[in-house]
């Protein structure tokens, strides 16, 4: 049963209502029809009084339908928006970019905010932190097959990572904060060099050929 408050008619406007006000009286006038016509089609006997009715509220529920329908298309649209924006953006934090091939010593993932243990097999994600200790080393496996061995006392964070499996196109970021990091360039920087790059905490360097390797001294955690 729809219930509606009573309307105030402003000033200067007579009786006339404004257009959403009179469009609602128009549909809840079909509904008290169509209710009066179904009662009138089950006290009447024969064919034309539910002939009516049926026509009633087929015309009443083809209009919510239609009005659903708009509003579903409408949601499904905004939802496609996101999800393309979500997808073209170049590795979002949680996006997994590699994997931990090797491990000795202590090895930890710090993400967001937590400190992790990483061993063989663990996934590493955009935006982590992957940080060796005292005679530790670890060996990372990117998604492109680029590997990265961080040395001790390193300290490297995947700031960026986005690869397409199918057309072989990516982008990649890492910055080395502390240690040395030895790199086997993957996929990406074969198709695109210019779309690699490694941040020191002085200086960003682009792909080097196909091996090279990172030194950074002092102790940069931030």
């Amino acid at each position: 049963m729809l219930a509606v408050a009573p309307m105030t008619v402003g000033d200067g406007v007579g009786e006339e209502l404004l257009d959403h006000q009179l469009q609602t009286q128009r549909i809840l006038g079909r509904d008290a029809e169509a209710g009066r016509l179904v009662r009138d089609a089950g006290k009447q006997p024969g064919k034309l009084g539910k002939a009516r009715a049926d026509g009633n509220l087929r015309r009443i529920c083809g209009h919510r339908f239609t009005l659903v329908f708009f509003m579903i298309k409408a949601h499904w649209g905004a939802l496609c928006a996101l999800l393309a924006l979500i997808w073209a953006s170049p590795g979002l934090a949680g996006e997994v970019a590699g994997m931990i091939k090797v491990a000795k010593g202590a090895v930890s993932i710090e993400r967001a905010g937590k400190k992790l243990p990483a061993g063989v097999g663990s996934e590493v994600e955009v935006a982590d932190r992957v940080r060796t200790g005292q005679d530790a080393s670890v060996g990372i496996t990117l998604r492109d097959n680029t590997l990265l061995s961080a040395g001790p006392h390193s300290l490297i964070v995947i700031e960026k990572f986005a690869f397409d499996n199918t057309t072989q196109d990516g982008a990649m970021s890492i910055r080395i904060r502390k240690g040395t990091l030895s790199v086997a360039s993957g996929k990406i920087a074969k198709r695109t060099p210019a779309s690699v790059d490694f941040h020191t905490p002085t200086s960003v360097l682009g792909v080097r050929g196909t091996e090279f390797v990172i030194e950074v001294d002092g102790d940069g955690d931030e």
